[in-house]
């Protein structure tokens, strides 16, 4: 439904092909719409994504939810929240985990959503269909998504892979300017042999 959506609002901008860049959750989203819709994606970014396949999703279906928590009356779930996220954040940047908790409060009821409907896809079923040029980008603190990035490359013909250094989770906040820099040179360097083959 999510990767549906991007294409409709591709359809109504009369966009006929795009670059994608997805991080984490927007990843997976960006991994569909690649996958359904190769002939309208000319190049992919996936940034800190998981991969997900039959083991990933028995291992998150016994481990607590990332995001979600019961409201309480004294105001301590957005403690918890806070908690809950604090080891995937920069510890001497609180205003990237405030920005976070500031968005989830306000769909506090749906606020895992996007976590489950990421373990429920069948990425392995589908990322072997992108044939897009392909950068696998991750921070090197994030150790969440870093371990499945050399897997994820290996899944899509000709897709390159790299690393942000002295960042993790949020690196499109915490580190714009390199973020950024990582994405442009790709998106407007040469072409490889590679991409164009596949």
């Amino acid at each position: 439904m999510f990767a549906e959506s991007a294409v409709d609002l591709c359809d109504a901008l009369d966009l006929d092909s795009v670059s994608i860049v997805g991080h984490h959750t927007g990843a997976v989203v960006a991994v569909e719409v690649a996958a359904a819709h190769p002939e309208r994606v000319e190049a992919l970014v996936l940034s800190g994504m998981p991969f997900v396949d039959a083991t990933r999703r028995r291992i998150v279906a016994d481990r607590a939810p990332i995001d979600h928590v019961e409201p309480k009356t004294d105001g301590s779930h957005l403690q918890q929240l806070w908690n809950n996220r604090a080891p995937y954040y920069p510890a001497d940047r609180p205003d990237l985990l405030d920005r976070l908790v500031h968005d989830a409060t306000g769909v506090l009821d749906s606020v895992e959503e996007g976590h489950l409907a990421v373990n429920r896809y069948l990425m392995e079923e589908r990322i072997g269909r992108i044939t897009a040029r392909t950068l696998v980008l991750c921070g090197e603190l994030d150790t969440f998504s870093l371990p499945d990035q050399s897997v994820i490359a290996e899944s899509i013909s000709g897709a390159r892979a790299d690393i942000l250094p002295a960042t993790g989770v949020p690196a499109v906040d915490h580190e714009p300017e390199q973020f950024a820099a990582a994405v442009g040179d790709f998106l407007t360097g040469p072409v490889s042999p590679a991409a164009t083959s596949s």
